[in-house]
């Protein structure tokens, strides 16, 4: 049974809270399995909402947070060992043996990089802890009305939030001195 509020929905609404859910996933910080992608978690977490196996309201709950919160239940060390078990994928050996698929090919820092850099940008808060939040929420994919509601404060306040966080950024890249940047 599809849940409810589910058919009300657009082909652009589906494809916004996909194109968020995979970002999410992409920015995780757990390592998957080598024989599970990102897009396996997103396949997975748009067919547990469509199965009806999610318990969630579409007036209070926006389909890219379900999404997310899914994805977020599926590499919960619970969740693995689940769908390891459901869904074997590939043999130990197997597994062992994979080469793990690299989505920096098409972003300008690699995993680390981004790692690094809201690492440094936190530290450059200060101890600002509004900043170091909207970092956080910011890093988990939320968007300005869900960050404004996570951190409980105004919109407008989260736009002020996102410029300073943009300079800190700034600041940061200039700091990691990239190859093409003379010395």
């Amino acid at each position: 049974m599809v849940p409810r509020g589910l058919e009300a929905l657009t082909q652009g609404d589906w494809e916004e809270a996909v194109t968020r859910a995979t970002s999410f996933a992409q920015n995780l910080r757990v390592t998957l399995p080598r024989h599970l992608t990102v897009d396996d978690l997103v396949h997975t977490a748009v067919e547990q909402v469509l199965s009806g196996t999610r318990n969630f309201d579409l007036e209070t709950d926006s389909l890219a947070g379900v999404l997310c919160n899914t994805i977020r239940s599926i590499v919960s060390p619970k969740g693995l060992a689940e769908y390891s078990r459901r869904m074997p994928l590939a043999t130990e050996q197997e597994q062992a043996n994979a080469i793990a698929p690299s989505s920096d090919d098409e972003c300008l820092f690699s995993g680390s990089d981004r790692e690094s850099i809201f690492l440094m940008a936190k530290q450059k808060a200060n101890g600002n802890k509004p900043l170091v939040e909207y970092i956080e929420a910011f890093r988990a994919n939320f968007s300005r009305e869900e960050s404004a509601e996570l951190l409980g404060i105004s919109v407008a306040e989260c736009y002020e939030l996102q410029r300073e966080f943009k300079k800190l950024v700034a600041l940061v890249v200039a700091e990691l001195k990239p190859a093409d940047k003379p010395l």
